[in-house]
């Protein structure tokens, strides 16, 4: 067994309760501030353009926009 299938192994052996109470604080500190900049940024100047330059790029609509909604290739 390789290094790769070792990891493997060992991620989808994972439970949340495995998971230490400090990286769940991380986790949940980072989201927040992953929403937090998203939702401070969707305000900015050029971002109208920039949304609708991507609803034009066409291809399969995968990505979700996630303060303006909709999806985008």
């Amino acid at each position: 067994m390789d290094s790769v299938d070792k990891l493997s192994s060992y991620i989808a052996g994972l439970t949340f309760e495995d998971l230490p109470a400090e990286t769940v604080e991380n986790a949940k500190r980072l989201f927040l501030d992953l929403y937090s900049c998203s939702i401070a940024g969707a305000g900015a100047e050029a971002v109208p353009e920039l949304v609708e330059l991507a609803r034009d790029w066409g291809g399969k609509d995968e990505a979700t926009l996630l303060v303006t909604g909709g999806k985008v290739p």
